[in-house]
């Protein structure tokens, strides 16, 4: 985009030599719209450099998010391992005995 606008920037300045100058009163406004168009590129390019460093950021918390699922899933797996190695989380004591239920003729 900045290449044809420096195209037609020499264009229009070659064309004002040429013609003695008939286009001279076209090249302030060439100037201006020139400008305007490389503060417009520039623009562009920030907001390609923001949404860039945006998508890499998003990347980086899917990617954490995905990690930390792993490592839940991993940890919930070391757990029951060491719970069914060192018997944590069971119950050992016997139940406590009852008393046997009677039908009462009263």
């Amino acid at each position: 985009m900045i290449f044809l606008l420096v195209l037609c920037k020499i264009f229009f300045a070659f064309e004002a030599a040429v013609n003695g100058g008939r286009m001279a009163a076209m090249i302030p406004e060439l100037e201006r719209i020139f400008e305007h168009s490389e503060a417009q590129c520039q623009g562009l390019v920030d907001m390609s450099e923001e949404a860039s460093t945006e998508v890499a950021l998003l990347d980086l918390l899917w990617n954490l998010q995905l990690e930390q699922k792993c490592l839940t899933s991993v940890l919930d797996v070391l757990t029951r391992q060491l719970e069914e190695a060192t018997g944590a989380g069971r119950n050992d004591q016997p139940d406590e005995p009852q008393e046997p239920y009677f039908d009462s003729p009263f």
